[in-house]
């Protein structure tokens, strides 16, 4: 399953947390347009590395909750 099919999938609050509060105040003051959801999903899309991702388990375990059944029965 593509890498950006789970961003797609995942929760907002994940994608803020991948991409850093920080980083999005600095957005939303440039032009509150890239601080919105979309471009923030492709934003954490292009800076996570998915590997990095998935070696720690708070993030593994929320990449994990997004697969489709048939994908997490499949890695278990």
């Amino acid at each position: 399953m593509p890498f950006d099919k789970i961003l797609a999938a995942a929760s907002a609050a994940f994608i803020r947390e991948i991409v850093g509060e920080p980083l999005i105040g600095v957005l939303g003051l440039l032009d509150p347009i890239l601080a919105d959801e979309s471009h923030l999903r492709k934003l954490a899309d292009e800076m996570v590395d998915p590997s990095r991702l998935l070696s720690v388990a708070k993030s593994r375990n929320k990449v994990l909750e997004v697969l489709p059944v048939a994908k997490a029965r499949e890695l278990a």
